[in-house]
C-alpha cells in the first residue's frame, strides 16, 4: 500500500541527494491532513467518519514524529469507519474531493466497504462494525471519543490486538498506545471496562487478545523505548489483564472455552483488510 496524497508530484527519480527523507515526511504529513479534511467535510454534513489504521495511530500522540521515527512506522493508506446509513453521503464527500470509487467492488454489492483511489494512495471506508479476525463493534462508538479524528483508544487497541497473525508493526502500535494512553474507565484513555465487557462474551476474541498481550510482553524487551517506559507498558498490560480476567464471563463464553482451539475461533481475512 502506498502513502502520499492526491496530486503529489514527487518521485524518487527526481529527488536530490539528502532530500528523500524530507519528501517522505511531507507526503505523510499531507496524508494526515487529507484525512482530517475528509473527516471535517463529513462532520459538516452530520456524518461521522473516524480513522483506524496507521494514520489513526499517528494522531494518537501530540508528538507525531515519535510514531514515525522512534517506532519507524510508515503510513499506509487512509482507513475510515462510518455508519451503514451514511454510505451515499460518504461517497459524495470523497468524490467531491476528487477520489474515484472502485466500481468493481461497488458492483459486487457488499455494501460494508468502499474503496476510493487517488493518484498515489487509496482510502478504505468500512461501514458498520469492523469485521476482521473478530467483530469489533464501532458503529455506535464513532462520536464518543475525545479525538475528533479517530476511534477511541480502546477501539484502536482492539483493532490491533484482534489480529491473529500479528506482526512487529502491530506490536509497535500496541506499545505506542499503551505508552501514550493511560488505562481508564471512560473514553479519555484506554477504556479497560469496555474491553473487558467485550471479551467476556466472546471467547475467541478473548483468546486472541490474551495471546497477543503475551506476544507484546515478549516484544517489549526489544522495543525502541527506555526502561522506565518499558515498565509503564508492562504495568498497563498487567492492569488490563487483571480487569479482563476479573470480568464475569457469559455461559456462552464458558461453553466455547471448553472447545478451545479444536475449532476455529477467528475469521480468515485477506492481508488487505489488516
Amino acid at each position: 500500500m502506498n502513502s502520499g496524497t492526491a496530486g503529489s508530484t514527487g518521485s524518487p527519480d527526481n529527488v536530490k541527494p539528502g532530500e528523500d527523507q524530507t519528501l517522505e515526511q511531507n507526503d505523510e504529513t499531507n496524508l494526515v491532513t487529507r484525512a482530517q479534511e475528509l473527516i471535517a467535510a463529513a462532520d459538516n454534513r452530520d456524518v461521522p467518519l473516524r480513522l483506524v489504521g496507521s494514520v489513526a495511530f499517528r494522531l494518537l500522540t501530540d508528538n507525531q514524529q515519535r510514531h514515525a521515527e522512534t517506532f519507524d512506522r510508515e503510513l499506509g493508506d487512509i482507513d475510515l469507519v462510518g455508519r451503514k446509513e451514511d454510505t451515499e453521503v460518504v461517497r459524495e464527500v470523497l468524490e467531491d474531493h476528487s477520489y474515484q470509487i472502485d466500481k468493481d467492488l461497488l458492483l459486487a454489492g457488499w455494501g460494508d466497504r468502499y474503496v476510493f483511489y487517488a493518484d498515489d494512495h487509496e482510502i478504505d471506508v468500512f461501514f458498520g462494525d469492523l469485521s476482521m479476525c473478530h467483530e469489533l463493534p464501532l458503529s455506535g462508538r464513532l462520536t464518543i471519543g475525545e479525538n475528533p479524528y479517530t476511534v477511541t483508544p480502546a477501539d484502536l487497541l482492539l483493532e490491533k490486538a484482534q489480529i491473529v497473525e500479528i506482526t512487529e508493526k502491530d506490536l509497535k502500535d500496541l506499545t505506542l498506545i499503551l505508552l501514550e494512553c493511560p488505562l481508564t474507565d471512560d473514553e479519555t484513555g484506554v477504556n479497560r471496562e469496555h474491553i473487558a465487557n467485550l471479551l467476556a462474551i466472546d471467547w475467541g476474541f478473548y483468546h486472541t487478545v490474551s495471546t497477543n498481550l503475551d506476544k507484546l510482553e515478549a516484544y517489549l524487551d526489544s522495543a525502541p523505548i527506555d526502561n522506565s517506559e518499558r515498565e509503564t507498558v508492562r504495568d498497563r498490560i498487567a492492569d488490563l489483564r487483571r480487569t479482563i480476567e476479573e470480568e464475569p464471563k457469559t455461559l456462552r463464553w464458558q461453553l466455547r472455552s471448553m472447545i478451545g482451539e479444536r475449532l476455529a475461533w477467528y475469521n480468515e481475512v485477506e492481508e488487505k483488510h489488516r
